[in-house]
C-alpha cells in the first residue's frame, strides 16, 4: 500500500510517515477543530475497476469518519439485485434509471456537455446511461458536506475513455480539467484473478438485462491500464493522491486506516492553513 504525490507532504510539512491522526493527539479543541474543518465542501473518491471492492471500502470508509464525528454523505453504486430486491423490483429500478437518463436530454450540466464531446459515444443507449451519470454527479459535488463515493469523476473519464477508444494521454488530460476533482482520490487495486471471481459472483445474482448493462469482464484489462494513467496523471496535481490493495480483509482494515488518517490529517491542515490566513483545496 502506498500513499502517492507530494501534496500532503508539502502542506503538513513532514513525511507522510509521520502522519497523525488529529482525534489521537493534540488537545481537544485542536480535534473538533480538525474534524469541523472537514464539515466543509470536500469529496473523497475511490476509483478502480469492476470487482475491485470499491462500494465496501466506502462503506467502511464512512462507518470510520463517522466513528471520528463527521456527518457524512455516502454515494455508492448498490445494485438492486444485490441488496436482497426481487428481479422485478430490480428491472423497475433499472427502467426508472433510463427514464432519468432520457430525462437529462431536456437538461444536462456544462461538464456533462464538455465530457461526452471530448469522449462521444456513439451508440445512443450507452450515452443516455453516461448522461444520467454524469448529471448525477454534478448534483452531488453541489453540496457542502464531506462526501465519500465508491464511482465520481474519475471512474466516468475511464468509462468513456474505454468506450469511445479515446483514452491517449492528450485527452484524459483535458477530461482531467474539464472535471472538479476530489481532494482525495483513492485508486484500489486489485489482480485480475480475483476480480473476476467477484464479477462471476455477482453476475450469478443479476437476471439476463442487469448482465446485458455490465461491462464484460473482457474489459477490465483495459480498464485498468486507463486507472493507472489516470493514477499518474493525478500525482502531478495539488491533491492527495492513495493507492491501496482489495485483495482480503486485512487490505481493507488498512486502506480505511490509511484514508481516514488522510482525511483527518487534511482537516487538521485546513485549520492551520486557515489560522495563517492560508486557503486550502
Amino acid at each position: 500500500m502506498t500513499l502517492g504525490g507530494s501534496s500532503l507532504e508539502q502542506i503538513r510539512g513532514q513525511s507522510t510517515q509521520n502522519i497523525q491522526m488529529p482525534c489521537a493527539n493534540g488537545s481537544a479543541s485542536q480535534r473538533q477543530e480538525a474534524v469541523d474543518s472537514l464539515g466543509e465542501r470536500i469529496t473523497i473518491e475511490i476509483f478502480g475497476p469492476p470487482g475491485a471492492g470499491k462500494t465496501t471500502l466506502a462503506r467502511a470508509v464512512a462507518a470510520d469518519l463517522a466513528l471520528h464525528g463527521l456527518a457524512v454523505r455516502l454515494a455508492i453504486s448498490a445494485r438492486p439485485e444485490e441488496s436482497g430486491a426481487g428481479r422485478r423490483s430490480a428491472l423497475a429500478s433499472r427502467l426508472s434509471k433510463l427514464g432519468g437518463a432520457v430525462s437529462q436530454i431536456i437538461w444536462s450540466d456544462s461538464v456533462t456537455e464538455a465530457l461526452l464531446q471530448l469522449m462521444p459515444l456513439l451508440h445512443w443507449s450507452a450515452s443516455l446511461r453516461r448522461r444520467r451519470y454524469i448529471a448525477g454527479l454534478a448534483r452531488l459535488a453541489s453540496v457542502d458536506g464531506l462526501l465519500v463515493q465508491d464511482q465520481g469523476y474519475l471512474c466516468a473519464i475511464a468509462g468513456l475513455a474505454l468506450d469511445s477508444k479515446r483514452s491517449d494521454d492528450r485527452v484524459l488530460a483535458r477530461a482531467l480539467d474539464v472535471v472538479p476533482l476530489p481532494n482525495i482520490a483513492v485508486r484500489l487495486c486489485v489482480s485480475p484473478d480475483i476480480s473476476g471471481i467477484r464479477l462471476g459472483q455477482r453476475h450469478a445474482k443479476q437476471g439476463f438485462a442487469a448482465r446485458a448493462l455490465e461491462r464484460p469482464p473482457a474489459d477490465t484489462k483495459g480498464l485498468d491500464d486507463i486507472f493507472a494513467a489516470i493514477y499518474a496523471k493525478l500525482q502531478k496535481r495539488n491533491l492527495c493522491v492513495l493507492q491501496v490493495s482489495g485483495r482480503d480483509q486485512n487490505d481493507l482494515e488498512s486502506a480505511v486506516a490509511l484514508i481516514t488518517t488522510t482525511a483527518l490529517a487534511l482537516g487538521q491542515a485546513r485549520r492551520l492553513a486557515r489560522s495563517h490566513g492560508a486557503i486550502l483545496p
